[in-house]
């Protein structure tokens, strides 16, 4: 499932994900979708986001039609 990044802070954020590469994302904004396995064990993304830092955004499924959850806890 593919998630997106939001920056809850006034500061620009530059994270780097699994493949390597890094993601800026200015404040008060949210990335593109990402596939998941950029985020999934992502230390440094786990810790900006138990700080409070980072939220991560649940991509809405297709068959609901539902608005995304955040999910601000790190998955374990």
């Amino acid at each position: 499932m593919a998630a997106k990044i939001e920056n809850l802070t006034d500061k620009p954020i530059w994270v780097r994900l699994n493949s390597g590469t890094s993601l800026f994302i200015g404040p008060r904004t949210a990335s593109e979708e990402l596939p998941k396995h950029e985020l999934d064990d992502n230390a440094q993304l786990d810790k900006l986001v138990q700080r409070g830092t980072l939220a991560r955004i649940a991509a809405p499924t297709k068959a609901s039609g539902e608005k995304p959850a955040r999910r601000t806890e790190s998955a374990a």
